[in-house]
């Protein structure tokens, strides 16, 4: 039996953005509210695609069919945007920051590594992209005035900085669910060439 390994394609944010964005977590974590779990900042990622569990022996030809399918793009920049929630702000469950910058070029790289990854038999996602950056999820049964509350201080403390990052590569990332949260290893980076 092939060993597999839950996976996902991502951009990994730049050093500084990674910083801001603990920032805000440090924050969601001073308000003190039963049922939300931050993330920790080396966990944050800007997901492109997530593959679920895969066999280990097709990583080699997921990474050279993304790769086939972006090297013509251009690198990139993108910065920290607005804070937002999921489902909706009247009923967080998860709790972002988004991105700005060329998000052009962003929707284009993911939709041209979708394409290639729907050759390889992996389905393409049947919801819109949405750019995020996930910084908080709320435990089943969280009551709604303390994710609201959450969601509230996420706002005020996001501000616009203007950290962002220059994409140069994208990275297939192995996830390994833990009892204290998911731990991220990139397996292969893939470089956007131009």
């Amino acid at each position: 039996m092939s060993e597999t390994m839950r996976s996902f394609i991502a951009i990994e944010p730049s050093a500084a953005m990674r910083d801001a964005l603990a920032g805000l977590i440090d924050t969601l974590g001073q308000a003190s509210i039963q049922g939300l779990r931050v993330v920790r900042p080396a966990a944050i990622h800007l997901t492109l695609k997530f593959l679920g569990d895969i066999r280990v022996d097709q990583a080699e030809s997921i990474v050279d069919s993304v790769s086939r399918s972006i090297h013509a793009l251009q690198p990139f920049d993108l910065r920290i945007g607005s804070p937002g929630a999921f489902p909706n702000s009247r009923s967080p469950r998860v709790l972002w920051v988004g991105v700005d910058g060329d998000l052009s070029v962003l929707a284009a790289l993911q939709d041209q590594m979708e394409g290639a990854l729907a050759t390889l038999g992996l389905a393409r996602e049947d919801r819109p992209f949405s750019p995020h950056l996930t910084v908080g999820r709320f435990r089943e049964g969280t009551p709604l005035p303390d994710r609201l509350r959450a969601a509230e201080a996420l706002h005020s403390a996001a501000g616009s900085p203007e950290v962002g990052m220059h994409v140069s590569s994208i990275s297939l990332m192995r996830s390994t669910l833990l009892p204290d949260g998911a731990v991220h290893k990139r397996v292969a980076s893939i470089s956007l060439e131009g």
